[in-house]
């Protein structure tokens, strides 16, 4: 199973720079991009599947750069990975957005936040919502494909 691309937008360069060591080293391939409109330029290129960005940006922080995506290949299948402050308020983001809060946490737990949504949408299944853990029905999944996937994801943990 290949993984997409992940874009990162994200105007400080040490996030970049974290957030891509750490998921290059779950076999992922990170794209930076250092403000919004580079990270639009990058995603019309990439065929957005995954965007990591910062709450903060302009037309990310309220999922709307979803909306502007509908019309692209990828549509129905973009997940955005926002980074910002525990306790927003998330329900009133779409389905398609998470929120990691990065307040207090080590870059690798944020790292290992992130990383537990991207393997949830390779595997068909979505976060806790705390994101500490995948839930969903995987009997439908062919277990062949579930058992390499989560091998390829490096996964640790148990499967009930």
């Amino acid at each position: 199973m290949s993984r997409q691309a992940v874009l990162v937008v994200e105007p400080d360069p040490a996030v970049r720079r974290e957030l891509g060591t750490g998921l290059a080293r779950y076999g992922y391939e990170v794209v930076p991009a250092a403000t919004a409109d580079q990270g639009e330029r990058f995603a019309a290129g990439l065929g957005p599947g995954v965007v990591v960005a910062s709450a903060e940006l302009p037309g990310y922080g309220d999922g709307a750069i979803l909306e502007r995506w509908r019309g692209e290949e990828a549509s129905g299948r973009q997940t955005l990975v926002l980074l910002g402050k525990a306790g927003g308020d998330e329900a009133s983001l779409p389905r398609a957005v998470r929120v990691v809060p990065v307040d207090g946490l080590s870059w690798d737990e944020v790292v290992r936040r992130v990383r537990l949504v991207l393997l949830g949408r390779e595997i068909g299944v979505e976060t806790d919502p705390e994101l500490q853990s995948l839930v969903g029905d995987l009997e439908q999944a062919p277990v062949l494909e579930l058992v390499r996937a989560l091998v390829d994801g490096r996964f640790v943990g148990r499967l009930e």
